[in-house]
């Protein structure tokens, strides 16, 4: 999984410099910041679109950068979900392939982001 591969890259990105683990939405930690937030498939049901928000808040400083993998399914939490990341963060979308935005080859979209507190990317 993935710390494995965090492990192997440790020489590169020196020893404890980067972890992993489950974040909880509805009870993120107090008094912790990271440089670079990276997450993946979490724009999904509309509900959860203002604690994954609030959670980005709190885990983030001016200079975050925020990776989001993001899958356009439903327009109604898409409608929701991006006006208020913009609101909060300076975004820019990124993506790999020859394909639009929102439906590359690979079916995905790679947003990179910064905190606003600083900039982020959708």
């Amino acid at each position: 999984g993935i710390s494995a591969t965090i492990g192997l890259n440790a020489a590169l990105t020196g020893e404890g410099r980067v972890s992993c683990g489950v974040l909880d939405w509805l009870n993120p930690p107090e008094g912790v910041k990271y440089d670079v937030i990276l997450a993946s498939d979490v724009i999904y049901w509309e509900h959860l679109v203002e604690p994954l928000l609030r959670t980005l808040l709190r885990l983030a400083h001016e200079r975050t950068v925020i990776f989001l993998g993001y899958v356009k399914r439903f327009n109604r939490t898409h409608r929701r979900c991006f006006p208020k990341l913009h609101r909060h963060f300076v975004c820019e979308r990124v993506w790999g392939g020859d394909g639009p935005p929102i439906a590359n080859p690979a079916g995905s979209v790679l947003p990179d982001a910064t905190a606003s507190k600083g900039r982020a990317v959708t």
